[in-house]
């Protein structure tokens, strides 16, 4: 949807009816940290199921899974690709955080106050869709950026050996905890060392 020639959605449409929604950022900050945050996928599915019911204004007189399917949807704004997550080519890999609302809420806060002056506290209500694209377009200088950044970097022989060995204690310093499971992360070894070979 183009933010600049129609109307940021207040309902969604579900069976055919329009459904009015919580549209407010906070809600969906809230999603973001359970989903990227610690506990096992049953966990989180109950921790997110209230946020659902809010998403709805407390109304779902519906089928769960087509709530979901429609929290979900708006989540994705759309079904614009989301960026908190490092590209990633290969298939089975599960993608990585490079932020976190919960670990970076003081420098996005800051970013959004000095190039915006947008009080993320105080402010009443700001769409998630508009929200998201204020964050994507957070300029470069921005501490926040700059962490984001290091999160991503990738390490090339191109590289001089002092360069290699600052930008991986950068990386080091700002490093997201990684919450998953032993079994996810057994995986993830196990399809590098096939792509080695």
């Amino acid at each position: 949807m183009n933010l600049l020639t129609k109307a940021l959605p207040q309902t969604v449409a579900v069976d055919g009816i329009d459904y009015p929604v919580d549209t407010d950022f906070r809600l969906m900050v809230e999603f973001e940290i359970i989903t990227n945050g610690p506990g096992t996928m049953e966990d989180k599915g109950e921790m997110i199921m209230p946020l659902v019911d809010r998403f709805f204004c407390g109304y779902i007189g519906f089928d769960v899974n087509h709530a979901i399917e429609r929290f979900m949807w708006f989540y994705r704004c759309d079904d614009q690709p989301q960026k908190s997550y490092e590209n990633n080519d290969e298939k089975d890999k599960a993608p990585r955080p490079v932020y976190s609302f919960d670990i970076d809420a003081p420098l996005i806060y800051a970013a959004f106050m000095d190039q915006y002056s947008i009080d993320l506290v105080c402010i009443k209500y700001l769409h998630w869709w508009a929200f998201r694209s204020l964050l994507s377009a957070l300029r470069d200088d921005h501490e926040f950026k700059k962490i984001v950044g290091y999160r991503t970097m990738k390490i090339t022989k191109d590289m001089s050996p002092e360069q290699k060995k600052a930008y991986r204690e950068l990386k080091r310093i700002h490093r997201l905890p990684d919450y998953r499971s032993e079994e996810e992360k057994e995986s993830e070894f196990a399809n590098s060392l096939d792509a080695l070979f």
